[in-house]
């Protein structure tokens, strides 16, 4: 079977021509980096098939990113494919070095001009029979006004008669060594081993550039190209403020929270319904309730995600295909990675305000796996709006005329524990974001659905049945005992509750009784559920909450109301995170973050909770002496974390890459 592989720069239309070859619906960007793993289909071409195989974006064929290294294995380990080089018609001096670097390892290159409707708008014109004796190697251009299959357009060029390259831009050394090399492996390595040696380097790259533009200057003509400068890209950063500010309000504001409603409305009345049929059927009360809060409820609180899901990707995809994403992370790379993060990690960052369950997919982006994992280890300590409701609550009973400040306070320490957190997994040396800029143009709306579509169903298929499970797990916890007894409202009886107390001992030193507790393992599913958790156990209804945490199960004085808010806003995410985390990376990855926030989120409550009874029982000084102590001891203990998760390398022997802490 035939196989062809799409091989080129980020960002110049490598899924789009996968997608017109195949038919099919490969997530399209106007940004580097959308494709990160290989895409494959079969097509039927005559009477025989083709294997189609879209690579990521690579700059050279030395990986310097594990997309790169993706794409350079895939090309060597098959020798004998059809490589389509693509290039961008508007960046044809860049594409053009790639394609004599394949032209020089052996391959049998297919060169597909991309963009030709914009180049010629620019008045870039080139000579194609020129071209293709130039490059020795076959040209297709994507012509949109062309109605001829690209596919079919593609295939002919297979056959075609084979042009003599001419190599005698190159070092005669090199051209010596590729004649003796008896495959395109060997060749390869023997270019990367000249490559090493002195200053070859340089004087391959400007071979190739002087090759490249005496092409360029034989065939085609080229505009004066309009070239993004530093002001226009700051002045448009003045327009993400609002722009980021009203897609907040939009997706997590009053508009996502009244389609939220209408979803959560409908499934009550489906609850109601089905409750009064089971009713008349006679059926036991625990199937009545088991159908009612776990799959009504439970479909209810995976659905409830779809309206405020479908207008976050919506949102994303706007600004990405309109190119502004790409020039929002250029302005914030420098502030990004004096942090130790990526450049790609503003944007996940900035919508984890808004949910963190739908900002950890935004990672995919990021190349480097110790960057995504540093960005992904922050995200639960960016507060996300779930936590707010519960802030409020309790803020607004035992601080009301410090509410603002607690909140803010409490904001400040998660964000500040997030970044310590990050920090224990080093930074890689040598490591750095290659960006394209995407062209500014107006987004394809039909495309821009698609991609959505394609988003919200893989995300709720990746969470749906990690919250399902968890629903069903919350509900045998809530109405039953351990002697196997329904319970039809949650008692001190039911599992959930004997668990806490059980558990209960380990969060004295925090001043939290049991059913603080009970309310926060309630929170894991989704945090404002605490709300939720804390209404049960205290028998009381919406507004009458309020008032019943000073005298109820969950029973809060102004100590322990902070420490559980502390504990609150830095232990383990909701677990719908944790599954998206799960799919991002590992899950022994997602293991160590559920532990790694446990302990911090204990670490710092301890804390906080003895310095605010030292300052209430034995006055400043002590209070002075407590944080002086206890921070000496968490700069400490982060020392040696640090030490522990950081592998140093030696930087001696051949399998040692230099030192990565």
């Amino acid at each position: 079977m035939n196989r062809w592989l799409l091989v080129g720069l980020p960002n110049v239309g490598k899924s789009t021509i996968f997608n017109l070859l195949t038919k099919k619906n490969a997530h399209v960007g106007n940004w580097s980096g959308v494709t990160v793993k290989e895409n494959k289909a079969l097509v039927k071409l005559d009477k025989e098939y083709v294997e189609i195989v879209d690579l990521p974006g690579m700059y050279g064929l030395f990986p310097y990113s594990d997309e790169e290294k993706v794409s350079v294995d895939y090309l060597l380990a098959n020798p004998d494919c059809v490589v389509i080089n693509v290039i961008s018609y508007l960046d044809i001096e860049r594409g053009l070095r790639q394609t004599l670097a394949l032209k020089e390892l052996g391959y049998k290159v297919i060169v597909v001009l991309n963009f030709f409707k914009k180049a010629r708008k620019s008045g870039v014109e080139i000579d194609l029979d020129k071209f293709r004796q130039s490059i020795a190697c076959p040209v297709v251009i994507n012509d949109e006004k062309n109605k001829v299959n690209l596919a079919i357009k593609i295939a002919e060029c297979v056959d075609c008669k084979k042009i003599n390259y001419d190599d005698s831009y190159l070092p005669k050394e090199l051209v010596e060594l590729i004649k003796n090399s008896t495959s395109i492996v060997s060749t390869y390595n023997s270019v990367c081993d000249f490559e090493k040696q002195k200053n070859n380097l340089d004087i391959i790259y400007k071979s190739r550039l002087t090759r490249v533009r005496q092409i360029i200057s034989n065939c085609a003509t080229l505009s004066i190209q309009k070239k993004i400068r530093i002001i226009p890209t700051y002045a448009l950063f003045l327009l993400f403020t609002p722009l980021l500010g009203l897609g907040g309000w939009t997706i997590f504001g009053p508009i996502g929270n009244w389609l939220k409603s209408i979803i959560e409305l409908f499934f009550e009345y489906c609850t109601e319904g089905i409750d009064n049929w089971l009713k008349v059927l006679d059926a036991p009360e625990w199937i009545v309730s088991f159908i009612g809060e776990v799959v009504c409820s439970g479909l209810g609180s995976v659905l409830g995600f779809l309206p405020q899901i479908a207008l976050l990707f919506t949102f994303v995809e706007l600004i990405e295909q309109s190119g502004l994403i790409s020039r929002l992370v250029w302005v914030c790379t420098p502030v990004c990675y004096r942090l130790k993060i990526s450049g790609r990690s503003i944007f996940p960052l900035l919508m984890g305000a808004g949910c963190n369950t739908t900002s950890i997919p935004l990672t995919s982006t990021i190349k480097n796996e110790t960057y995504r994992k540093k960005t992904i280890m922050m995200l639960p300590y960016v507060p996300c709006s779930a936590k707010l409701p519960v802030l409020a609550l309790v803020v607004g009973v035992f601080f009301k005329n410090y509410a603002f400040l607690v909140i803010i306070g409490l904001y400040l320490l998660s964000i500040l524990i997030g970044g310590f957190s990050a920090s224990i997994l080093a930074t890689p040396k040598g490591s750095f974001d290659v960006w394209e800029y995407g062209s500014l143009q107006f987004p394809q709306l039909r495309q821009v659905g698609r991609s959505v579509a394609r988003s919200v169903i893989k995300f709720l298929t990746k969470i749906g049945n990690v919250l399902l499970i968890f629903a069903m797990v919350i509900w045998l916890g809530i109405h039953f005992s351990f002697r196997g007894e329904y319970l039809p409202t949650i008692t001190e009886d039911s599992i959930l509750c004997m668990f806490s107390k059980i558990i209960a001992p380990l969060f004295s030193p925090l001043g939290l009784d049991w059913g603080e507790v009970c309310a926060l393992i309630l929170g894991l599913p989704a945090k404002e559920l605490a709300l939720l958790g804390m209404a049960m156990l205290n028998g009381v209804k919406g507004e009458n909450l309020a008032y019943s945490l000073s005298g109820g199960i969950v029973n809060f004085d102004i100590l322990s109301a902070l420490t559980f808010l502390t504990f609150f806003m830095l232990y383990t995410p909701c677990i719908s995170s944790i599954a998206q985390t799960r799919e991002a990376t590992s899950t022994r990855f997602a293991l160590f973050l559920v532990v790694w926030q446990f302990i911090w989120a204990y670490i710092v409550s301890f804390f906080i909770h003895s310095c605010t009874k030292c300052v209430m029982m034995g006055g400043v000084g002590t209070f002075v002496w407590t944080i002086s102590f206890g921070g000496g001891v968490l700069i400490t203990i982060l020392i040696l974390l640090r030490s522990v998760f950081r592998k140093r390398k030696c930087g001696s022997c051949s399998n040692c890459s230099g030192c990565h802490g």
